[in-house]
């Protein structure tokens, strides 16, 4: 009975609304009001508020302010009621305007290329509000819409007040075309258009400030699941399912952006600067920790992993050269020009990290060149025969060992006591050098 009173009062209400609206309270506060017409009316601080404030809510509203329960409303209502009776109809008729024509919120999305299929899932809207559209099988925005104008999604009692009130201000900025306040919901560029850019950083933008340290270190600095855990006071379970749900929050979004999630994932694998294609603006960490969940998801496809095995293949071939190049045993190959002239920009990094690992050559540091890592004479002969078509003479042999300033005293009987050992123990190519003198 407490509800059903409660509801007919919040009926009561609209209707006195819908006249009260039309004249001109001033800051006539409801205490004074009640003195006027001599009703009664509890000392409170809601008394002291003009009555214009209590105008700009519908029923439903207004049953869900504190300390309005079934007696105050009531006594607001007579007040009103009796303050509207006592003024002259004249007055009343000349005061009360045109009912306004009510404002479409497609005429918004219309304009700013929304398509009413949206799904709800990618809206910003109150937990409450996304659960009743699952409840209610509801799934894009056209259906929310519509059905925001029915009396099922008010009068719901588990929704609450303050949820109805986020949801209103999202249909109230889409009738009055208010593009600053839409974009707190919809992922809307300042053109007022779609993006992809714009929905991830709004992924970004919902996290909690410890979520969002714990996924910059483990998406943007590589942080180890142990050791995120233990600085954390987690378990790794928990960072993981962490990590999961945000990276399936991306998945989400470019499910949806599909042709400009491609778009940028092309851009990545020509090695092109593909965060510009998002137009992120400068958020700072969250902007390098959309691009971090964006590495991590890339890197499951199987166009990645092509762009990766061709950067690898490419560093290989590259590396060949260098290991390959004529001047490496005659005084080494300086690395700057050898980068600047072989090796994109993009592959620089990686390309030195294989340089710096390998086992086949070293790095003087002083001259900035690259030198043969082992020149014992194997090696040396070995170097000297590589990518050779045809068998090279035993003086020429000779004459490019005694160049590169490693075996200065080598003679040629020296070498060719060596034939026999390498060729069983080796495998040395032998064939490759015409021995006569």
């Amino acid at each position: 009975m407490k509800k059903d009173g409660v509801k007919e009062l919040a009926c009561r209400w609209d209707v006195i609304v819908a006249r009260a609206r039309a004249m001109d309270w001033g800051d006539t506060s409801v205490s004074s009001l009640a003195l006027q017409c001599d009703l009664p009316w509890l000392h409170s601080a809601r008394g002291d508020e003009p009555l214009s404030h209590f105008l700009r809510y519908d029923g439903e509203a207004l049953s869900g302010l504190r300390g309005f329960g079934r007696k105050k409303m009531g006594w607001l209502c007579d007040i009103v009621e009796h303050a509207l009776g006592g003024l002259p109809a004249k007055s009343m008729q000349a005061a009360a305007p045109e009912p306004p024509t009510p404002a479409d919120p497609h005429e918004a999305l219309i304009e700013w290329g929304v398509p009413r299929d949206f799904p709800c899932a990618l809206i910003r809207l109150p937990v409450r509000i996304l659960n009743y559209c699952e409840e209610q099988g509801i799934s894009d925005l056209g259906q929310l819409l519509d059905d925001w104008t029915s009396p099922d999604l008010k009068h719901r009692s588990k929704i609450g007040s303050k949820t109805l009130r986020g949801m209103q201000d999202f249909v109230d900025s889409l009738c009055a075309k208010d593009l600053e306040t839409a974009s707190t919901f919809l992922p809307l560029d300042p053109s007022g258009r779609l993006s992809l850019g714009r929905a991830l950083a709004m992924v970004a933008a919902d996290l909690t400030d410890w979520k969002r340290t714990l996924l910059r270190r483990r998406l943007v600095g590589r942080m180890t699941l142990a050791r995120s855990a233990e600085e954390y006071g987690v378990s790794r379970e928990r960072v993981r399912q962490i990590e999961a749900e945000f990276l399936d929050e991306v998945r989400l979004q470019l499910g949806y952006f599909l042709e400009e999630g491609a778009s940028v994932m092309e851009a990545r694998t020509r090695g092109e600067d593909w965060p510009r294609h998002l137009q992120l603006e400068d958020r700072g960490e969250d902007t390098e920790l959309i691009i971090g969940a964006l590495e991590a998801v890339f890197g499951e496809t199987p166009e990645e992993i092509a762009r990766i095995e061709n950067e690898r293949a490419s560093i290989e071939s590259r590396f060949e050269e260098l290991v390959t190049h004529p001047d490496l045993w005659f005084g080494g190959v300086p690395l700057a020009g050898f980068l600047k002239a072989r090796v994109t920009e993009e592959l620089r990094q990686r390309f030195c990290e294989r340089v710096f690992s390998s086992s086949e050559l070293r790095i003087d540091f002083v001259e900035g060149r690259v030198l043969p890592a082992k020149t014992d004479l194997r090696h040396t002969v070995m170097a000297m025969l590589a990518g050779k078509k045809e068998p090279m003479p035993l003086s020429r042999l000779m004459k490019l060992l005694h160049r590169t300033g490693y075996h200065p005293s080598l003679s040629t009987g020296a070498l060719v006591r060596q034939r026999q050992p390498w060729c069983r123990d080796f495998g040395f190519p032998q064939e490759m050098i015409r021995w006569e003198k």
